[in-house]
């Protein structure tokens, strides 16, 4: 019987190459054939608690800017039919009292129009400018609380204002909700390189 040879011991099998990331591989062609995307700052790191509490308060903020436009918008459907000088608050707290078969359609419109600002937008948009609200949206503020003594042509702009104000807050809470979850927000406000920034010169490129 014919003895078979022994195989001879193979080499071992080369390790798999591995690109270091932020790299590419080039062919003999000098083609890209491979390459390995360099993370972002912060990708893949769990979320810390500090940066949590922030991107749930900034998640508020985006939802209550939301809320107030919509009540604004409703309020907008009712300003052409509300009362809209001195003292229109108390006559129609007053014309409440009428039998409804004699009480003017003006008199719910500005009930109506002055629950929508005054009990909910006014709030909500106080609480979404925060303490330090820019010099635009304390002027904000300040008009839409006297809204219902300006006449509906006046009140149709300081509207309009108002929702503006509050979509700008919407852009920026969405981009700092985005660098949060990147794990990039906290480094961006700590770079030594950054301008100190006021409130005004942050939300100005969200017009």
């Amino acid at each position: 019987v014919a003895r078979v040879p022994p195989t001879p011991p193979q080499p071992p099998a080369p390790a798999p190459f591995t690109l270091p990331q932020g790299s590419t591989r080039f062919d003999p062609a000098g083609k890209p054939i491979a390459s390995v995307a360099k993370p972002l700052p912060g990708a893949n790191r769990p979320m810390s608690a500090t940066v949590q509490k922030e991107l749930i308060q900034t998640e508020e903020e985006i939802e209550g800017a939301r809320s107030a436009i919509g009540i604004i918008k409703q309020a907008e459907g009712v300003n052409e039919k509300a009362m809209g000088f001195t003292g229109a608050g108390a006559v129609a707290s007053a014309g409440t009292l009428l039998p409804n078969a004699l009480k003017p359609k003006t008199v719910d419109a500005t009930i109506n129009l002055d629950n929508l600002i005054q009990g909910s937008a006014l709030p909500q948009l106080k609480a979404i400018f925060g303490g330090m609200p820019t010099e635009g949206e304390r002027a904000i503020l300040l008009e839409l609380q006297g809204s219902s003594s300006k006449p509906a042509s006046v009140r149709k702009e300081i509207f309009k204002r108002a929702i503006q104000a509050a979509e700008r807050r919407v852009k920026f809470g969405s981009e700092k909700a985005k660098q949060l979850r990147a794990g990039t927000y906290f480094q961006e406000q700590s770079a030594p390189e950054a301008p100190a920034a006021n409130v005004d010169d942050l939300l100005e490129k969200y017009k």
